[in-house]
C-alpha cells in the first residue's frame, strides 16, 4: 500500500445477547462518515450464539438502512463460542477484500468521524500497524445511537490511564489498547488465540511478529461507553484476563515496557497505599 492510498475498512461487531443495544450500535455505525476508498467497506455483525433477539433486530436495522457507503451482513460464529471465535469468523468472511480491520463492541457508540480518523491514520503512516480509540465513560448513552456531548463518569484513575496511553502513543508503543475500538492492517495476519483479553493478545502478537510497526491511539477515534453498575465484577474480569496474558509480556520485543507491565500492576494497590500513607 503506497502512502496516502485510501484504505477499505472491514468492521467487526461480535455480539451475544445484545438485543438491548445492537440497534443503537448499528444505527450509530451506519450514520458514521465512511471514508472514500477504492473498495467497498464492509460491516459484519457476528452473532455468537445469542439466545435473545439480537440477530433479528440487527437484520431489521440493516433492511431499513438506506446507507450506500457500506455493505452490512449478519452471520453466525462458526468457531468455538466466545468473542475470539466470533472475531475469527469475521476475519474469514472478510478474506482479502479490505485493508484495515476495525473491531468494536456492541455496547458502545463512536464519534461519527471515528472511522474516517482511523482510515486517515493508516493512510498517513506506512509503519502504523494498529490503532486504538480513545475511551469516554458516561453514566448513560442515548438510545438512538447519537453521541453524548460530555463525559459524565470519568474518574481520576480513568483520566490518569488515558494520559499514560497518550505518552506511549507518541512513541508508537501503546500497550493497553481498547478492544471496544481497535483496528489493524489485515495483511499483518493477526488473529486472536485463546486469551480472554483478545485486544491485548492481538497487540502482543503484533509486537512479537512485526516489531517495527507502530501502535498508537487516534484522538479523533473516540468511543463512548456506559460505566457499568457492576464495575467491581467488570474490573475483576479484566484483572483475570490481564493475569492470563502476563506470561506473554516477557519478550525481547517489549523490552522494559513489557517488564514493567508484567510486574507493576500486581503490586499497584500496595504502592498506592504506601503513597497515600507518605502523603
Amino acid at each position: 500500500m503506497t502512502k496516502r492510498e485510501a484504505v477499505t475498512l472491514g468492521v467487526l461487531v461480535p455480539c451475544r445477547n445484545e438485543e438491548r443495544v445492537i440497534a443503537r450500535r448499528l444505527e450509530n455505525l451506519l450514520a458514521s462518515v465512511w471514508p472514500d476508498a477504492a473498495g467497498v467497506h464492509k460491516l459484519l455483525v457476528v452473532n455468537d450464539g445469542s439466545e435473545d433477539e439480537t440477530a433479528r433486530i440487527a437484520q431489521e436495522v440493516i433492511e431499513a438502512s438506506t446507507s450506500s457507503a457500506v455493505t452490512v451482513e449478519v452471520l453466525d460464529n462458526v468457531h468455538a463460542p466466545g468473542k475470539n471465535g466470533a472475531i475469527r469468523t469475521g476475519l474469514e468472511r472478510l478474506g482479502d477484500e479490505v485493508d484495515v480491520v476495525v473491531l468494536t463492541d456492541a455496547d458502545v457508540v463512536t464519534d461519527l468521524l471515528a472511522l474516517a480518523a482511523i482510515a486517515a491514520a493508516f493512510e498517513e503512516e506506512q509503519q502504523l500497524g494498529m490503532v486504538s480509540g480513545v475511551q469516554s465513560l458516561h453514566s448513560s448513552l442515548p438510545r438512538d445511537g447519537s453521541v453524548p456531548a460530555e463525559e459524565t463518569a470519568m474518574g481520576l484513575y480513568d483520566s490518569w490511564t488515558r494520559a499514560v496511553r497518550r505518552m506511549e502513543s507518541k512513541v508508537g508503543r501503546l500497550f493497553s489498547v481498547h478492544g471496544q475500538l481497535l483496528a489493524w492492517r489485515l495483511d499483518l495476519g493477526l488473529s486472536p488465540g485463546a486469551l480472554v483479553a483478545d485486544d491485548l493478545e492481538l497487540m502482543l502478537e503484533l509486537r512479537r511478529r512485526h516489531p517495527s510497526h507502530m501502535v498508537r491511539m487516534v484522538e479523533g477515534a473516540r468511543f463512548h461507553e456506559e460505566r457499568s453498575c457492576e464495575r467491581g465484577a467488570q474490573d475483576l474480569r479484566r484483572a483475570r484476563a490481564y493475569l492470563q496474558a502476563a506470561p506473554l509480556m516477557d519478550t525481547p520485543t517489549l523490552g522494559v515496557q513489557g517488564w514493567l507491565y508484567r510486574r507493576l500492576p500486581p503490586v499497584a494497590p500496595a504502592l498506592s497505599l504506601i503513597a497515600l500513607s507518605l502523603a
